[in-house]
């Protein structure tokens, strides 16, 4: 089953088809996106150590996703560069994306027949143990999908506190129609 749609219960049925099917396992999708990086020595520094996409306009950006058991892991690759996520639901209506030692918590919202993730909350594992970031110190993401003819326009941001911007990524995925 699809995290999303578990996440979401019947507001998944809210979304436009090229949305849901962005978001269902199996989806293999390609596009082109524009990353940028924060302007702050320090935000550069961080992007390159946490190793982000690098920064460009035009770069090609591909994702596959692979389910099993209710987890979802999302390979997402920048110009040949991977990033890939484990998300899976939480408690009611909470997904949970990990890379590695960090876990985002977001609540997925219809609004104006996008997908909006709303942050709710951040930590770390170590040892197996879940330490809750506060929200003073913790990363915070915005994150938008919206239906487009033939595909889906995706904006991300990423920012820290007294640091602001770390890194965003925009483009747009198509998403093929069902065959």
């Amino acid at each position: 089953m699809c995290v999303y749609r578990s996440v979401m219960g019947p507001r998944w049925d809210e979304l436009p088809a090229a949305v849901q099917r962005a978001h269902r396992p199996s989806a293999m999708l390609r596009g082109t996106f524009e990353v940028r990086h924060g302007r702050s020595p320090l935000a550069r520094a961080i992007a390159r150590i946490v190793r982000c996409p690098r920064e460009a306009a035009g770069v090609e950006v591909t994702l596959c996703i692979e389910a099993e058991d209710g987890v979802e892991w999302w390979h997402r690759t920048f110009d040949g560069r991977r990033m890939t996520t484990r998300q899976q639901s939480e408690e009611a209506g909470v997904l949970n994306e990990r890379i590695g030692p960090l876990e985002l918590l977001f609540r997925l919202q219809v609004e104006g027949g996008a997908l909006r993730f709303d942050q709710v909350g951040a930590r770390g594992r170590l040892a197996g143990l879940a330490l809750p970031w506060p929200r003073w110190c913790r990363p915070q993401v915005e994150a938008l999908a919206r239906a487009e003819p033939g595909g889906v326009a995706v904006s991300v941001a990423v920012s820290l506190p007294g640091i602001g911007l770390l890194m965003s990524y925009a483009g747009r995925l198509e998403v093929p129609e069902p065959s």
